[in-house]
């Protein structure tokens, strides 16, 4: 099973799809992704998006990202308690240099068709 091709279908069908949505579907799919990194911002290391991954599954998103396959957009952090489950820093409300870990909650979104081969999965 193509792990990739399936996070990135349950994106594109799922648009705004949280962390906690992506735990879940790693989890349905038989993919450790439990671990005790951080997940933060190139611009600021102290706005925190996500925690408890593992580098595997950071690096299967991150590759997503850098193929142009998905993006990362602000959210709100009510998606994250309904989907039962938030950081609990302060919720970053501007942007600036913070000198504390704050959380950013952030959502993910397609860009377009993972082509494999030539052919649309």
């Amino acid at each position: 099973m193509d792990i990739k091709a399936e996070v990135y279908k349950y994106i594109k069908e799922n648009e705004g799809t949280s962390y906690v949505e992506l735990e879940n579907l790693f989890t349905r799919l038989g993919f450790e992704w439990q671990g005790d990194l951080e997940i933060y911002s190139d611009v600021c290391s102290n706005v925190i998006f996500w925690t408890g991954w593992n580098k595997e599954a950071i690096e299967l998103i991150n590759d997503l990202q850098r193929e142009g396959l998905i993006s990362k957009i602000p959210g709100q952090a009510f998606i994250y308690y309904i989907d039962g489950k938030a950081l609990s820093l302060p919720i970053v409300r501007t942007y600036k240099q913070y000198k504390t870990p704050h959380w950013l909650p952030v959502l993910f979104t397609a860009e377009k068709n993972l082509k494999t081969g030539g052919k649309q999965k």
